[in-house]
């Protein structure tokens, strides 16, 4: 899969499952001490996203990091 691609599902995924869960991008920002602009970057797939970074924020939503890689995978 494209890097490009797979930055795009997991941004999509991201913001999918933080709406889901009802946190907003301030919220999230606040819990995870990433600025909530860099955080909508990742989430519309526009940068990079590092694996704690990753760890960071599916921790700070309560979701399964391991869950999301396998349904994107």
């Amino acid at each position: 899969m494209k890097e490009d691609i797979f930055l795009n599902i997991i941004g999509k995924t991201l913001s999918n499952q933080r709406q889901i869960s009802e946190i907003s991008l301030q919220e999230l920002s606040a819990k995870t001490g990433i600025d909530a602009e860099k955080i909508l970057e990742i989430e519309m797939g526009k940068i990079p996203l590092g694996l704690e970074e990753f760890l960071t924020i599916t921790a700070a939503i309560g979701i399964d990091a391991a869950k999301i890689i396998n349904e994107i995978h």
